[in-house]
């Protein structure tokens, strides 16, 4: 399951939708999207990354982020659940 960034924060590291390898920092928030500009009601931001495989930096909209902490989450629980599993059946 993908954690869309809603609320960006600066050093928030983050990666493109669909692509976990296309790994980032957010180094800095632009602007925000909405009409009216207004940051506590904004639905989509323009942020700078950092990226990770080049260390090149480029302004992207939010609306192709993830967050890359949420996805190291939900890929240590499903690890721990294999885990358990893994010792129910080695006491077989």
């Amino acid at each position: 399951m993908a954690y869309p960034v809603y609320n960006p924060i600066v050093g928030q590291l983050v990666y493109k939708s669909f692509s976990p390898v296309q790994a980032g920092k957010i180094v800095a928030i632009i602007r925000c999207e909405d009409e009216g500009d207004e940051i506590d009601s904004c639905s989509e931001y323009e942020v700078r990354v950092k990226w990770i495989k080049n260390g090149e930096e480029s302004i992207v909209s939010t609306r192709g982020l993830n967050d890359f902490k949420a996805l190291i989450e939900e890929h240590q629980k499903k690890l721990d659940i294999h885990l358990r599993m893994k010792e129910r059946l080695e006491l077989l």
